[in-house]
């Protein structure tokens, strides 16, 4: 078994440049409908759909993966 690896996940990760967690709140609350002003921006910032319960192991691993390879 190579490290590091993903084995689970409850949501998807934070788009960068989002204001961490507390603008990943923001933007879950932007996505499920609560929509301002600013949540229309932010959803057109987005660039196209974005689901928040979709994560994928096997993918979260291969970056992982991609990511360490030079350290060994």
């Amino acid at each position: 078994m190579r490290y590091p690896r993903c084995i689970a996940s409850r949501r998807a990760s934070l788009p960068e440049y989002c204001g961490g967690s507390p603008g990943y709140a923001y933007l879950l609350r932007t996505v499920a409908g609560r929509r301002t002003g600013t949540g229309r921006e932010l959803l057109d910032w987005l660039g196209g759909p974005f689901d928040p319960e979709a994560f994928r192991v096997a993918e979260a691993s291969a970056r992982l993966a991609n990511m360490g390879s030079g350290w060994e």
